[in-house]
């Protein structure tokens, strides 16, 4: 996620131009408090709009940070309806409504992300790729752009970033937090802060202003990301004080990868480790033998008000190879990274004066460049291979190992049951079901494909497989190369075809299977009730109901809302769907599953 904080002004109330800039009568511009000059918003905007249609961008969030001094709604009118033509994916076609169409906002995370808010994966897969915020949302309550309400395409700066101004006018940081033996305050004056947000945000300020200036290594040493009002990337740049402005800012806001690294050298280093000391990660060959890295699963909350859990890391006494990881984290752990500067600090720690690294779980094996975080496998010798370039989905093989093979090979599916089951007569946890591609996932109500977690889970299939090369849920076309599980879908043997280049949502047509549509048909929506799934009994009668009236498929848009204890959903497997299908009754109905983000990744919007 890339942040970018500017400040937009107005002059008067008359919507004059900047102090600085008497020339532009009433055009909004960007200005900073004590500098002296002033930028007009396409200036810097057209730049933004390069940026996001950029094909090497499309996987990026942007989150803007707004600091707007409008005096009047003629200001706001001004600038938003020039704010949102950079903000599409058609920029920069003129002959194509530009209405800001990137952007994530309030009546979307209200609709599929209440309680949380998205990743940036999610954001991609959307087409929402960013995030404004401005100083309150509710001064734009009657103005539109782009034929919105801008209220609806903002958030308020506290919803992001929750403001911290503590009474001494200092930040000390969190709970017991020290940065090289000092638990004093950071050096701000002013500040904005918030914990485990989308981001934190500090602006570096001027010493012209007579503010302090940010201990930028000490933010980061406590857990906070850090988004610069003003940085330098040269590293060589200096002040004439001496200050150099890298060493002090943009350098020492990175916490992960050292600088330099990964560098892959001799194209065999693909597996992270934690360094004692600086806590910095590097790029190794994975067979290297290292301890491993294994973070507390069920206590994740530490803050200013929160004390750091001392059992929060744990490091294996045992050593190996990296992926050895997957497998050795003691109950209660998972090998896994840390997430920010706090906790690559209190890892850094541990190991200092036992340990010269750790492995942690974050690797680029399956794909040169993309570091991902793994999850458990068990992988034949030699394997995933891709033998000859078409090899996207996992088998169990007749040995229990896992092996990559065409998708369209047939085999039965490994089948997990979705209800627990502590004691007594339980079903069968794992059962196959009948032969098909990987995509057709026929698993029997009350059960789910699906794939091992686990050494013993790996086990009780390949008990139950007997020998039989067995599908499992993991493929690399899901998910940008990771292997990652697959959604369930039922499309018709002709679909997903895109006809016409804007079909981008699927419906549920009388049959049960699924078309792709355009997105402005009009349809009910299938909702599906809130924690309820099917077991091995059957499926509830009321586990699917419509939406009260027809609509566009975006329900924070147009459309009927899902009655009381319902969710717009999509089905999860064979069982849901043909309970939705009945529930339909020949009616073609919405489904949450879309492929706005990017042409041909489907996905639900908000947890399916």
């Amino acid at each position: 996620m890339r942040n970018l904080a500017i400040d937009a002004w107005s002059g008067s109330d008359t919507a004059r131009a900047c102090s600085n800039d008497p020339n532009e009568e009433g055009i909004p511009c960007f200005h900073h408090e004590g500098e002296l000059f002033s930028t007009t918003v396409d200036d810097v905007l057209k730049h933004v709009g390069r940026w996001l249609t950029d094909p090497e961008t499309q996987n990026e969030v942007l989150l803007i940070w707004i600091e707007d001094t409008f005096g009047s709604d003629h200001s706001r009118t001004l600038f938003f309806n020039e704010f949102v033509q950079y903000i599409d994916k058609d920029y920069p076609d003129t002959s194509k409504p530009l209405t800001g169409d990137l952007i994530f906002g309030p009546a979307l995370k209200q609709a599929f992300f209440p309680s949380q808010w998205p990743t940036p994966r999610q954001l991609v897969a959307m087409g929402k790729r960013v995030i404004v915020s401005v100083k309150h949302s509710s001064h734009y309550t009657s103005i539109s752009a782009g034929g919105q309400q801008v209220s609806q395409l903002v958030f308020s700066e506290s919803e992001v970033d929750k403001p911290g101004w503590p009474n001494n006018g200092k930040f000390t940081g969190y709970y017991a937090c020290s940065y090289e033996g000092n638990a004093s305050a950071l050096g701000l004056d002013w500040t904005e802060f918030s914990e485990l947000k989308i981001t934190d945000h500090f602006e570096l300020p001027q010493p012209a202003l007579a503010w302090n200036e940010l201990d930028v290594a000490g933010a980061v040493a406590c857990g906070f990301s850090v988004t610069l009002d003003h940085v330098e990337a040269d590293p060589d740049r200096e002040a004439e004080n001496g200050y150099n402005y890298y060493n002090s800012t943009m350098g020492p806001a990175i916490w992960s990868f050292s600088e330099g690294e990964p560098n892959n050298t001799g194209g065999t280093e693909h597996c992270a480790e934690l360094m004692a000391g600086t806590g910095r990660w590097n790029d190794l060959a994975c067979d290297v033998t290292r301890k491993y890295a294994c973070r507390k699963t069920s206590s994740t909350e530490y803050g200013p008000n929160s004390p750091y859990d001392s059992t929060f890391w744990h490091v294996t006494s045992a050593s190996g190879n990296w992926w050895g990881g997957l497998t050795a984290c003691p109950a209660g752990y998972s090998f896994l990274p840390p997430v920010n500067g706090w906790e690559a600090k209190k890892l850094a720690n541990i190991i200092s004066g036992t340990e010269n690294s750790v492995w942690i779980n974050f690797t680029d094996r399956y794909q040169e460049g993309t570091w991902v975080i793994d999850g458990y496998n068990n992988w034949g010798i030699g394997e995933p291979n891709n033998s000859g370039g078409n090899e996207h989905c996992v088998e169990m093989t007749p040995t229990g190992t896992w092996n990559d093979t065409p998708c369209s090979d047939i085999r039965r599916h490994a089948c997990e049951r979705l209800e627990a089951c502590a004691s007594g007569a339980c079903p069968a946890k794992w059962v196959l079901s009948p032969v098909g591609s990987w995509w057709w996932q026929n698993c029997p109500v009350g059960y789910t494909f699906s794939a091992p977690e686990n050494p013993t889970e790996n086990a009780e299939l390949f008990a139950v497989a007997g020998g039989e090369r067995v599908w499992l849920n993991r493929s690399n076309n899901v998910s940008g190369g990771r292997w990652a599980p697959g959604a369930y879908t039922a499309w018709d043997s002709t679909e997903p075809n895109n006809f016409n280049g804007n079909e981008h949502c699927a419906a549920m047509i009388a049959d049960g299977t699924w078309w792709d549509q355009t997105c402005g048909t009009t349809h009910k929506r299938a909702c599906r009730k809130a924690n309820t799934a099917c077991t091995t009994s059957g499926c509830p009668s009321n586990l699917w109901a419509l939406s009260s009236f027809p609509g566009a498929w975006d329900p924070s848009t147009s459309g009927g809302t899902c009655p009381t204890g319902y969710e717009f959903k999509a089905p999860r497997n064979e069982a849901e769907n043909t309970a939705l299908m009945n529930t339909a009754a020949g009616q073609q109905v919405w489904l949450n599953y879309a492929d706005l983000g990017h042409e041909g990744t489907w996905s639900s919007w908000g947890v399916n």
